[in-house]
Formats: C-alpha cells, structure tokens, sequence
C-alpha cells in the first residue's frame, strides 16, 4: 500500500490493517493504543518520502542489510519487518540506531509529545503541562511565554491568545499541533469551553496547512478522525464543536495543495521558510478569496455520532453551504469574492453572483464531492 492510499482509509480500516482491535467495537484490554501505529506509519512512510526508496523491501536492504541471507539450501530469505512498520503491525526498536545515522532526525517523529496528548485517558492540567516539555525549544518557549497561566483568574474565559495561535500556525509542524491540542485541552480541563472551542479551529486549521505533509506520512484521514473522536468533542461549546463535513479533508487537501502553487508573484520552491509559513496561513484568510477561507476553514458541527464513514454528522447552516459553495467554486476554477446571498440561504450552492441562479443548479449536476445538504 502506498502512503496516499493509507493516507485515505478511515480510523476504523486503520485500526483493522494495523491488527490493533478497535476499542469502540470490543472488551479486551488493548495491547497498545492506535497512536503506536500511526507515528510508525507516519515514521516509515515519511523516511520512505526522504529517502526515494519506494518499497519496504529497499528500506530493510537500505538499513537492515544484515535481515537478509541464505539458507542452509541457498535459498534468499529475509526478515520482512518494513511491511509491518509500513501497516503500523510492527513498532521500530533495533532499527532505529542505523536509521538515525543515515537519516539524523527522523526518528524525532516518534517521541513527538503530539501521540500522548491525543489518549482518551483524561488528562489533569499538570500532565498536560508536562507535555510541553518535550516539545521542539522555539514551540516550547512561545507557550510558555503566552500560554495559560499557572492559576487563571478566570477559567471561563473565552479570549484566545490570536499572536499566540497565528504563531502556531505559522510554525505549522507536528509540534504546532500537538501544543494546539495541549492548549484545547487545557482549556478544557480549567471548564473554558469557549476557549476550547476557539483551539479546536486552530487545530483543524493547522490539520489543513500539514495535509501534503500528513498525506505523504500515510496518515491523514485516519489521524483527523482521531482527533475528531479523542480531542474536538473535548471542545464543545453552546451545543456545537468545531470540525469539517465528513468525507471532505481530501478534497480540502487537494485544493489546499492547490491554492499553494497559485501564490502571486514568487514560486513557493523559491521562497524562504519565513515566506513559506506566511504563505501557507494566509491560503486560509479572505484576503487570499472567500472560496479559500470558506472551504479551508472549520465550521461548526451540532451533533457528531461515531467516527467513521458511517457516522452521522448534524452541520450548522449557513456553515455548512457556505463549505459547499467554496468546494463547488473551487472544482469551477475558484470564486475570490464574498458568496452571494443565495449561498447563505441555501437556495443555490453554485451561485456566483447575485440575482442569478446557477447553471449547474438548473441542471441538477454536482461537479464537487463534497458534504451536500
């Protein structure tokens, strides 16, 4: 499988192929928890990205050569333990000295404080703040500087930090994400629920500017269901959390990917790291088009029953036509100015301006696989 088909299974087909049992279907005791596998995929796929080796077979010659021999018969074997790593059945131990000394730095990855913040064991505020510690010095130090403070006057609150969350988004990496969830979870475990909410947002914000980077790790889908599951149902507030119409993240990926070889005036290869993150958080505001922000932006989700393909989904409107249309101008070449009022009434998810209603309305055809209403 290559990592943009794993990339695409559902948590559920993901828990069957990495071989751990899903606990929302059974009693027993779990063995490890599915984040094992899923920074091993994101491990091994993404060691496969960086080094150009496209099978598991020429990653085990590449840093195992001493898996492979013959028998007392002349016959080839070898141990075939980068299937595994690649399905997330097999957790890397002795292999991880070679990879380090070939490859310095990629097994950061799996000692990411982002797999420990998304457990579905709750979470005091000082574990969380534990967390921290761990994460990359200059993420670690942005919080720290203007995160939550030790005894908050008002645990209700529900006034985000923007400089703080724009600088996470900026830096957008594992670590950005994981002390997005940190924060989301914080705020949860002081009862600020507004708070939470607005770190939610942040979250799947911060989802959509890794989506090439989850995509090419062979983790995308199955992450994002995770975190809707463990982590965005922790930021409910005034009956709603924050999140994307099921089925969609791909389509929002693509576009996204998109919308980044699309930037005026310079090629996003010839950019500086300091371009590229201003480049990559601006796709998401409406300076850049309401078609962008729409589409790329989360919106509000009533009811959420079950991870999965199968779950049902309650969407708020106008959010959810308002997604739809983006999608929709989008797979049409794109819509820079604000929806027409029709959109917000939900009278006609192709408009593209005002008083006038759609071709592709009138004719019943959807050129979008987006959420329909």
């Amino acid at each position: 499988m290559q990592a943009l088909e794993s990339a695409c299974l559902s948590l559920t087909e993901f828990h069957q192929r990495s071989g751990f049992a899903d606990p929302r279907k059974t009693l027993k005791p779990r063995r490890k928890d599915i984040t094992s596998a899923l920074k091993t995929v994101f491990w091994a796929f993404s060691l496969q990205a960086r080094t150009g080796l496209a099978t598991a077979y020429a990653l085990e010659r590449c840093f195992e050569p001493e898996a492979f021999g013959q028998d007392d018969k002349g016959d080839r074997y070898h141990r075939n333990k980068w299937s595994g790593y690649l399905a997330g059945r097999n957790q890397p131990e002795k292999v991880l000295a070679a990879v380090e000394a070939k490859c310095p730095g990629a097994n950061d990855c799996l000692s990411n404080p982002l797999w420990a913040a998304l457990t579905d064991r709750p979470l005091t505020r000082l574990q969380l703040e534990a967390l921290i510690m761990p994460l990359e010095p200059g993420i670690q130090s942005l919080v720290r500087r203007r995160g939550p403070s030790p005894h908050p006057a008002h645990p209700q609150g529900s006034r985000i930090d923007h400089r703080l969350a724009e600088a996470l988004e900026r830096r957008a990496s594992l670590d950005a994400l994981a002390a997005a969830v940190i924060l989301l979870r914080i705020a949860h475990a002081e009862g600020a629920t507004a708070l939470a909410f607005q770190w939610g947002r942040h979250v799947l914000r911060i989802m959509v500017m890794l989506s090439e980077l989850l995509h090419e790790g062979g983790i995308a889908r199955p992450l994002l269901e995770l975190i809707e599951e463990r982590v965005l149902r922790l930021a409910r507030h005034d009956g709603a959390q924050p999140g994307f119409p099921r089925g969609t993240f791909a389509e929002i990926a693509r576009h996204y990917a998109s919308a980044m070889r699309r930037i005026d005036g310079k090629p996003f290869e010839s950019m500086s790291q300091t371009e590229r993150q201003a480049a990559r958080q601006s796709r998401l505001g409406f300076r850049a088009g309401f078609d962008y922000f729409y589409a790329f932006n989360p919106i509000r989700v009533l009811a959420d029953f079950g991870a999965g393909a199968l779950g049902e989904q309650v969407l708020a409107t106008p959010d959810a036509w308002l997604h739809t249309w983006a999608l929709n101008m989008l797979a049409m070449g794109g819509h820079r100015d604000p929806p027409p009022a029709l959109v917000r009434a939900g009278e006609d998810l192709w408009a593209r301006q005002e008083g006038a209603t759609s071709q592709s309305k009138q004719s019943g055809e959807s050129l979008s696989s987006g959420y329909q209403p």
